[in-house]
């Protein structure tokens, strides 16, 4: 039988454990049928990823859905190795090793779609733990104008990016939605210059094939990392290139040269803010007036959960959370905030789904003074706060006032 891992019961851990119970048996001979159904049931509740966990007490289920983990049940301790013994087989791996972790794939059926799954196991004191990722459906599919931007930045980024040369880099922190508008930025392009642009991407995984696109996928065990894989693009007589991570200087000095050089670069930098960006590449040990002229704009987003279109209904800003996002009398009435109650549809989370939430630093020339002039990250954000830009802040009340997001959301992400 399941064991609740909360003292109260959701309708996410109920449905599971519904799901779950008729093969709960205890014989092995059930195990394929139980990991099967896990995996439909995470299909269907849109888990991005399936989380088990071993326990002493047993194995835990968790599934990250919207961006957050929710717990769903516990299967018995008895069924814990068997459990992950089917994964591997499942996974293709070495059934028996339990000591080093394990990477591999799921290629399988759920519910008439053909996906494959990445699957991770490593060893914990109580067993071994497995995160099972779920592809998205849409990746790849998205078109920039689906993003959730609003009209005046999805202007200015189509600006970026009909420019032929410099840089769009893009930042936020992991899971914030920054591969899909990559390939959002890729399918305009296609879309729109395809014939005339040589488009080369260097990726780390290829999340899903754009048409008209070149992709590489790196393999340091091929000898295959991001700085000799952008070194072979560059002879490629590339027009566009894509780096999904810059991480490194050789890999930066690469990047930033392409981008003074006649090519349009697009790329990921892990970073704290828009301006932080500038920081982190003056670390790696790029010259500021190297970025200053290359870098054409920054792009920082985040995901915020949506209020769930089924139980949605209005919600009132209360003084307090005014207070907290700055917010003053004139700014809250002219606001249409809503919030989910919570319902079968969102599995009693008042979310479903979620939307992007963007700020755009553009490098204009005052900006590329501050930078030469070894401003901070808040120096430049300040200027660019003066120069009347937009910012993360800005668009996550725009979002939550159009009651696409609650104000809870709004909160937790402007602090």
């Amino acid at each position: 039988m399941t064991v609740d891992t909360e003292s109260s019961r959701t309708p996410l851990s109920d449905r599971i454990g519904a799901a779950l119970a008729p093969h709960l048996s205890g014989d092995s001979e059930q195990i394929p049928a139980l990991v099967d159904a896990l995996l439909v049931e995470a299909h269907r509740v849109r888990a991005s990823d399936l989380h088990l966990t071993s326990r002493r007490g047993g194995l835990e289920v968790r599934l990250r859905i919207d961006g957050d983990l929710h717990t769903a049940v516990a299967l018995p301790r008895n069924l814990q190795e068997l459990v992950i013994q089917r994964l591997k087989v499942m996974s293709r791996l070495v059934v028996y090793q339990r000591r080093e972790p394990q990477d591999g794939r799921i290629d399988t059926e759920l519910e008439g779609e053909r996906v494959s799954l990445r699957a991770a196991f490593l060893p914990t004191l109580h067993g071994e733990r497995v995160v099972i990722r779920f592809p998205d459906p849409r990746q790849g599919q998205v078109d920039l104008d689906q993003l959730g931007m609003s009209e005046a930045l999805h202007g200015q980024l189509v600006h970026l990016l009909d420019q032929p040369q410099g840089s769009v880099l893009l930042t936020g922190p992991a899971s914030s939605g920054k591969t899909t508008t990559i390939y959002a930025a890729l399918r305009h392009l296609v879309a729109t210059r395809g014939r005339d642009l040589n488009i080369l991407t260097i990726e780390d995984p290829i999340e899903a094939e754009i048409e008209g696109v070149s992709q590489t996928q790196v393999d340091p065990g091929a000898n295959l990392d991001f700085p000799r894989s952008l070194r072979a693009a560059m002879r490629q007589d590339p027009n566009v290139l894509v780096v999904g991570e810059i991480r490194d200087l050789e890999t930066a000095s690469t990047a930033i040269q392409a981008a003074l050089t006649g090519h349009l670069l697009i790329a990921t930098v892990h970073a704290g803010s828009s301006p932080g960006v500038f920081t982190r590449l003056v670390q790696m040990g790029v010259e500021r007036y190297l970025l200053a002229t290359a870098v054409s704009g920054v792009l920082n987003q985040r995901l915020a959960r949506a209020v769930c279109p089924q139980c949605s209904r209005p919600k009132a800003i209360d003084k307090g959370l005014a207070r907290a996002l700055g917010l003053s009398e004139g700014e809250v009435a002219s606001l249409s905030p809503a919030e989910g109650q919570g319902c079968e549809h969102c599995n009693g989370t008042g979310c479903h789904g979620r939307v992007g939430v963007f700020e755009l630093l553009r490098t204009t020339p005052a900006i590329r003074q501050v930078i030469l002039s070894d401003a901070t990250e808040g120096e430049i954000a300040s200027h660019a706060r003066e120069a009347g830009q937009r910012t993360l802040r800005d668009d996550l009340i725009r979002t939550m006032g159009c009651g696409l997001i609650p104000p809870s959301e709004a909160l937790r992400l402007a602090r």
